[in-house]
């Protein structure tokens, strides 16, 4: 039996974990510059903290959480929850905790949510990323790509990102302010 998977909000403390995975996902893309460790590590920080301060700036109020297995931050699920959909900002997990179900898991509770309030799930991920496929099995389906100017509509790029969508298979009646709030608990 696996351990069991839960979430709780992230805290100061969580910061070298959320470095890891930023580590993880972007170290592979900048060796490609041919860079040393020791020029690597800066570059890292100075793009990790960038990230932060986006996050921070353009989702204030987003739910930011860890995952953990077994009570271990594993991972981080930060989703911007509106009135009218949800976003997926991030998800990431540690390269050993990948391929478990742990993100399905978090993707599924989202999902849940989402189906509660009648409300889509929105997500955006980067061409060729792997974690498409994951998307696509639970239901996500591409959304298409707006003809206006892509950086002036604060869309994703054309060819790098695709948006991504989730609908809930029955809409339940419009969401009473009791069930907003209680979708916006932590799970």
């Amino acid at each position: 039996m696996n351990p069991p998977i839960t979430f709780r909000e992230r805290t100061a403390a969580d910061e070298p974990l959320l470095f890891n995975l930023f580590a993880e996902a972007k170290g592979m893309e900048l060796a490609l510059l041919g860079l040393s460790a020791e020029q690597l590590q800066p570059l890292l920080e100075m793009q990790f903290r960038g990230r932060q301060m986006t996050y921070a700036a353009r989702y204030h109020g987003a739910w930011d959480a860890v995952i953990e297995r077994d009570s271990v931050g594993v991972g981080r699920l930060l989703v911007d929850r509106g009135r009218d959909h949800w976003r997926l900002i991030d998800i990431g997990l540690l390269a050993h905790f990948r391929g478990h179900g742990i993100g399905s898991h978090a993707l599924r509770m989202c999902q849940k949510q989402c189906g509660e309030l009648g409300i889509p799930l929105r997500l955006c991920v980067t061409s060729g990323n792997p974690a498409r496929m994951l998307y696509e099995r639970l239901g996500f389906a591409a959304v298409p790509q707006p003809t206006e100017a892509p950086q002036a509509a604060g869309h994703p790029l054309p060819n790098l990102d695709q948006e991504m969508e989730w609908r809930p298979t029955r809409i339940p009646a419009a969401g009473t302010k009791a069930a907003i709030e209680e979708s916006r608990r932590i799970a």
